[in-house]
């Protein structure tokens, strides 16, 4: 498969390739993607063995996995991470992730509608789900007031650096989203529907 690479109005999107392996490794070092991949530092402890990991799951057609760095406009210079990970092929269903450092509201939903787009036109998947741990109040209200409700509450789901266990919520999403109302108050909010997005 072709690496990615898309444009947007407010964002640069990359697909993180194995030429990027020391750039992922120093996120990997300062702990940027601990929040969705927190066992992968220990299993890459050089960048040798990071740059194997980037080698070798770009070696799958169709893919297991896609990540993206997200690189603000404004500053050229990577500002998050997106991708979809755990793709099953049979059941055509993904795990959406994403970790943002300074990009602004507007920046992270074109990058949010983009991940979408990236899932059920592209990808053709039919499922896509997300967690959200239960210690985050915060952005689980603001799911709530969006109108987004979890299908499953997972009790001891994950385990943090501590070795403490904690809940999760799963969030779904299924490719209905590109039609409703919720997608057009972002795309609103974003200025212009993804080129990325169109069909």
């Amino acid at each position: 498969m072709e690496s990615l690479f898309y444009e947007g109005r407010y964002i640069v999107l990359r697909e993180i390739l194995p030429s990027d392996a020391s750039l992922y490794f120093s996120w990997l070092g300062v702990g940027y993607l601990e929040a969705y991949r927190p066992g992968l530092r220990k299993l890459l402890g050089s960048l040798h063995e990071t740059r194997l990991f980037l080698s070798w799951r770009k070696e799958f057609n169709p893919p297991l996995e896609i990540e993206l760095w997200v690189y603000s406009k404004k500053t050229f210079s990577p500002e998050g991470v997106i991708g979809i990970l755990g793709i099953d092929q049979y059941h055509r269903k993904g795990e959406l992730v994403a970790i943002f450092r300074t990009l602004s509201l507007r920046e992270r939903f074109e990058a949010f509608l983009i991940l979408l787009c990236l899932g059920f036109n592209f990808l053709h998947l039919e499922k896509l789900f997300f967690l959200v741990q239960e210690k985050d109040t915060r952005f689980l209200k603001f799911l709530s007031r969006i109108g987004l409700q979890p299908e499953a509450y997972l009790p001891r789901e994950g385990k943090d650096l501590h070795g403490e266990r904690y809940g999760v919520y799963r969030f779904a999403l299924f490719p209905e989203i590109l039609s409703s109302s919720l997608y057009r108050k972002i795309t609103q909010l974003v200025k212009e529907e993804p080129r990325f997005c169109r069909s």
